[in-house]
């Protein structure tokens, strides 16, 4: 009861105001953050689910159990199942060979097919899939077969009428069956087919959509055996994937940063209120509580304070994000699902753990005040010290920014580039205060200015830590916006590969290269391909290597391998080398996702299996990825000479001017070769960065708004001693202007200094997510260094200018009054 009726007499008079303002803004400020973030998030995992076909996917070699089937109607989950396999199809004059799709009713979950009337017709949406006795053929089928809408096709032992060409379909994947040209029926005609018989090699897919996935996938994946595999929007897709994981890094990055935000305007209300409640501490210990006692009162007092504050912080975030996706709704190029209950959740940890993770060390001041402090208002009151307020204050961070962005390495990085920003603060910043002596010269005002500042270097020193906190967290956030964005954007360029050509005979390579370049296309280099499948690391079979955990999928099938002697421009080398020209055969890179999974360190022998013979090279290096460049990439690239015993053919990928009518000319001048579009995916990559570049703006908008809010909070928690000073300087004749001059002196030398730690912040924040977090060059940006400085001094000498305006313009009288209270 002493502390809610504690907590009702400080905010009545207005004592509260500072530190309850602080976390509702805080609060608000992540809230509005994460739910915006969320929002775009989860709309972009749905789009991407439409490449997909639904949300999940289970590949196996027979039928789904029966059983799982109704434990995902029991969570509500939507489930459809397709059949996949090759068979030769025939018309009145050819065979080819065809990868048949079987589907049934509800296909696809997510997404939508896209068929056309005719050859030369234009895509649309379909309604359906085919009706029984139809079938709907793809244009390399069309073009291969030489057929149209209207003609008959021999699937096994009966005959379908093409009634439709398939422009586009949602789930294909990158298997043999999956790029061979394609053929789609209903599963109601397969049994008259008769085309699966013992021994048949079919693959059977479903696909599941909504309801409860993630109980359902806790439920499904012990069940698993060794040829089934379960994939979810990010590995199912490996383009669409990477994208959607460096997007959602973003994000998280932008969220982080957000909480460097909140974390800052807590920091300085916290003191303040610490400071001002050293007497009540000493007098409820002078009516006989102990130290405890009065902990746990205080205590109390700010649980409350930080459920109330919370709360209306959450429902202001809340509200503001509907009003920002309202403002901004015409730069929206995508439809945001209804918010969730998470950030809520978040948002009322984040108003707890920031404010005891900064008042923490205040508490514990609180609770060793001695009574004697009644008598003696001067009398020193130990603390946990410097060290011990920042250890608190970067372990509330920590623990915030893993909750809001689920990753532990970025958190990491972020909070060592805190730490450092931190100890250059406590030592260069008031290093540099001390010798600000030569602006006094500059006249009164300076002098005044400058000499404010080193009056207190401990007050000092907490609001150039502010400063330059707010000032990391804007210019990280337009880091990320204006540069890492851009950067890439650039690597996924308007005039990407569209079109994927397998199955290049060396026979033919010449003229198909002519054949792309007449057609105006813009080629990529053409790789040899061997099919293998990986078998041993040094000698140990593959199994017992992982000690007994399950292979990873790209390796429980047989892989393309490549060799090279060039490293492709969406490949860099993280761990050893790649090859040099002195490099013999026998050498291999690994993928550095696969490298890890196959838990391979360099030096390590593989051995593959190609048909009946057998090959090993040594690892030498890993490389990452850039699978949505949408240029040829493989999980395995041996050096020159490693495959050349072997029969190969070529892959390669191309920018199309007129990719449908393109295709199918080059279909009918090469039938071996095997052309696929990914346009949709090309597409669907774009989509995700634009809508990326649109939450992280509006991230920038929220986070610059918020940092003004946090540098006026930071201001008023000096309002008493300026007041005080104000009122002196006045009594003494000075006048408005010398006032207005040397607050604007001080704010404008606190803003540059702020400024310049900020830029050194960013400069190593910057080059720790360009290169341990996003595999990127860093380059030093000159805008940093010339631009935060500028603009961190004019924000906070405009801001400190207004928000410390009550300081000087009171009468004297007044402002010693309210000193003294």
């Amino acid at each position: 009861m002493i502390a809610l009726r504690l907590l009702w007499r400080e905010f009545v008079s207005g004592q509260l105001s500072l530190l309850a303002i602080a976390l509702v803004v805080s609060v608000a400020a992540m809230t509005t953050t994460e739910v915006l973030t969320d929002r775009i998030d989860r709309a972009m995992r749905a789009d991407a689910a439409a490449l997909l076909g639904g949300d999940l996917k289970l590949r196996g070699p027979r039928p789904i159990d029966p059983d799982w089937l109704a434990e995902a109607d029991v969570l509500g989950v939507s489930a459809t199942e397709t059949i996949e396999f090759p068979s030769v199809i025939g018309s009145q004059s050819n065979f080819e060979l065809t990868g048949l799709k079987i589907v049934t009713d509800g296909y696809p979950l997510k997404g939508k097919l896209e068929i056309a009337d005719s050859r030369a017709g234009t895509g649309y949406p379909a309604s359906g899939i085919p009706a029984p006795g139809t079938a709907w053929a793809d244009p390399q089928l069309v073009s291969k077969l030489d057929i149209d809408v209207g003609d008959t096709v021999s699937v096994g032992e009966i005959e379908l009428e093409i009634t439709q060409i398939l422009v586009f379909e949602p789930d294909r994947g990158g298997s043999f069956v999956s790029l061979t040209p394609r053929l789609l029926m209903n599963q109601a005609d397969l049994a008259d087919s008769q085309l699966i018989q013992p021994g048949s090699r079919v693959r059977y897919i479903t696909l599941f959509a909504d309801g409860d996935l993630e109980r359902f996938e806790t439920f499904i994946e012990p069940r698993l055996d060794i040829s089934q595999r379960l994939r979810g929007v990010v590995d199912g897709r490996p383009e669409v994937g990477s994208a959607l994981a460096r997007a959602t890094t973003y994000l998280s990055l932008a969220g982080l940063l957000t909480v460097l935000l909140s974390g800052a305007a807590i920091a300085m209300t916290a003191n303040r209120w610490a400071s001002d409640h050293i007497a009540d501490s000493a007098l409820f210990r002078t009516f006989g509580l102990s130290g405890l006692e009065a902990l746990f009162i205080f205590t109390a007092e700010l649980t409350t304070l930080a459920g109330l504050a919370s709360g209306l912080g959450v429902l202001l975030g809340y509200g503001l994000q509907i009003a920002l996706v309202d403002s901004i709704a015409g730069l929206l190029t995508i439809s945001l699902p209804e918010p969730s209950i998470k950030p809520a959740i978040l948002g009322l940890l984040t108003g707890f753990v920031t404010l005891f993770g900064f008042a923490a060390p205040a508490l514990i001041m609180l609770a060793n005040v001695p009574p004697i402090r009644v008598l003696k208002r001067d009398y020193h009151v130990s603390g946990l010290g410097q060290f011990g307020r920042y250890g608190f204050a970067l372990l509330a961070i920590g623990v915030l920014g893993f909750l809001y962005s689920d990753d532990l390495l970025l958190t990491g990085w972020v909070v060592l580039a805190v730490v450092i920003l931190v100890g250059l603060v406590t030592v260069m910043g008031r290093l540099v205060i001390r010798g600000l002596g030569p602006l006094e010269r500059f006249g009164p005002a300076w002098r005044f200015g400058i000499q404010q500042l080193a009056r207190d270097p401990q007050a000092s020193g907490g609001q150039l830590m502010v400063f330059a906190m707010t000032a990391l967290a804007i210019g990280m956030v337009a880091l990320i916006r204006f540069d890492l964005i851009t950067t890439w954007e650039t690597q996924v360029p308007e005039d990407a590969p569209n079109t994927f050509a397998l199955n290049i005979t060396d026979q033919d390579q010449t003229s198909f290269v002519q054949t792309v370049v007449t057609l105006g296309g813009d080629l990529a280099p053409l790789y040899p391909i061997v099919r293998g499948r990986l078998e041993t690391v040094n000698g140990i079979p593959l199994v017992e290597h992982l000690a007994g955990t399950d292979p990873p999928g790209s390796v429980r099938r047989e892989l393309s391998l490549t060799e090279s002697e060039v490293l492709g421009r969406d490949n860099q080398i993280d761990r050893g080398r790649f090859f040099t020209k002195s490099d013999g055969p026998g050498l291999v890179t690994v993928e550095s996702k696969l490298f890890d999974e196959l838990d391979l360190e360099l030096g390590d022998v593989i051995q593959y299996t190609i048909g009946p013979d057998r090959i090993a090279a040594e690892v030498i290096g890993s490389r990452v990825v850039q699978w949505d460049s949408m240029l040829p990439n493989f999980f395995m690239i041996f050096s020159p000479g490693t495959l050349e015993p072997f029969e190969s053919t070529r892959l390669t990928s191309m920018r199309l001017p007129n990719p449908s009518q393109d295709t199918a000319a080059i279909s009918r001048a090469f039938r071996q070769v095997t052309m696929l579009s990914v346009d949709a995916i090309l597409n669907q990559i774009r989509g995700i960065l634009d809508r990326v570049s649109q939450a992280v703006s509006v991230v920038l908008y929220f986070v610059l708004v918020g940092g003004i809010l946090v540098l006026a909070a930071s201001i008023q928690t000096s309002l008493p001693e300026r007041r005080k000073e104000s009122a002196i300087l006045r009594s003494l004749g000075g006048s408005d202007r010398l006032l207005s001059q040397s607050q604007w002196a001080e704010f404008l030398t606190l803003g540059v200094i702020s400024g310049c730690l900020a830029a050194v912040g960013t400069e190593l924040l910057g080059w720790l997510v360009y290169n341990r977090i996003f595999n990127l060059e860093w380059s030093t940006k000159w805008q940093i260094w010339v631009l935060t400085p500028v603009l961190t001094g004019t924000l906070v000498g405009l801001v400190g200018r207004w928000s410390a305006r009550q300081a000087r313009q009171m009468p004297p009288a007044q402002l010693l009054k309210i000193a003294d209270t």
